[in-house]
């Protein structure tokens, strides 16, 4: 007959190691797009000159790159991707399609058509027989994924024309290669980065439409997370929330500003002045330094989808679809630690 003590020793030494285990950081993985427009792309390449406070404590990022908000929701429907970003369109077809019980839970980047921050557009060669976008039935576009948020303000700028998605002919093309894809004339539009905007305007290129054209003020890419991911590791969820809202903060003060472009450069692989001229000023897109979506422009982007037949069915996202929690706490955390 084991002693009493033995007995005690080894519950004490479960009980250690069940801390051992459950003090592990939880591993989010989490999507992104493009360098640096969606914060993801950059905000975990160095935490410590950032500061972040609990990354590796709590919790351990693993960025993952997609070509669009497409593919992360077929990541996120198999279980390969834990928090996804994508388009309003997105969340509701991954409600009403994939089955997927979303959250909204951050913003990522919106588009206020304030005037104060850039909205992105499709752009055509000046000799092109292009002038509105009616012209664009039975032409080629380019677009960085179907789903994306690019792909919405076409999709939507088409309905308005009394044209559908079947008038044109679509091609996805990474971001990078669109401006190439313009003028091999591949493609007979594309969508353009900040970026890219200045060089192909003096190569003979201008704006077909604007996003703000196509959708007004909108909610363009949001974070999702299923409400069973976020029961299950709501903790980790918004510590990985405060770091990536001081992540946030720390890239848009201009005393970072050196060290944020060459984060920057050094993630996409490109020289720090293509970055310098916009980024993070108010050539770039516009983004929420306390990650809070705008639940408005959201939801006007559902209904104007529903009302010119680019989804079947629309969604009312307050409140069963949005958890806002996550980064109210993650706020008030943020905050707190500052004083």
């Amino acid at each position: 007959m084991r002693s009493f003590s033995s007995i005690a020793f080894a519950a004490l030494f479960s009980t250690v190691m069940m801390s051992v285990v459950q003090a592990e950081p939880v591993k989010i993985r989490i999507g992104w797009n493009v360098v640096p427009s969606n914060m993801a792309s950059i905000a975990w390449a160095e935490p410590k000159t950032v500061g972040m406070k609990y990354y590796g404590v709590s919790y351990i990022a693993e960025p993952i790159r997609f070509p669009g908000g497409g593919t992360q929701l077929s990541a996120l429907a198999s279980g390969q991707l834990d928090i996804g970003m994508g388009s309003p369109t997105l969340l509701v077809q991954g409600v009403k399609n994939a089955g997927l019980n979303f959250r909204l839970i951050a913003n990522v980047l919106n588009d206020p058509c304030d005037g104060q921050t850039y909205s992105q557009a499709f752009w055509v060669s000046n000799d092109s027989n292009v002038r509105t976008v009616a012209d664009l039935k039975g032409k080629t576009v380019a677009v960085s994924a179907i789903g994306s948020g690019n792909d919405t303000s076409l999709n939507m700028a088409l309905a308005k024309a009394k044209l559908t998605v079947k008038d044109v002919t679509k091609i996805e093309v990474g971001v990078g290669a669109v401006p190439g894809f313009l003028k091999e004339k591949k493609v007979d539009t594309g969508f353009l980065l900040p970026q890219f905007e200045a060089e192909m305007e003096k190569s003979g290129f201008r704006r077909l439409f604007k996003q703000c054209d196509s959708l007004g003020p909108v909610e363009m890419i949001s974070h999702f997370a299923t409400a069973e991911y976020i029961a299950k590791n709501r903790a980790a969820v918004v510590d990985m929330m405060t770091d990536l809202m001081l992540a946030t903060r720390w890239f848009h003060d201009p005393k970072n500003r050196a060290e944020a472009l060459r984060i920057a450069a050094e993630a996409s692989k490109q020289p720090a002045a293509s970055f310098e001229p916009w980024m993070f000023t108010k050539q770039d897109y516009g983004r929420d330094m306390n990650l809070m979506p705008d639940l408005k422009g959201f939801q006007s982007s559902i209904d104007q989808a529903v009302e010119f037949g680019v989804l079947k069915t629309g969604l009312t996202i307050v409140p069963t679809y949005v958890d806002l929690s996550i980064i109210q706490d993650a706020r008030k955390k943020l905050e707190s630690a500052a004083k």
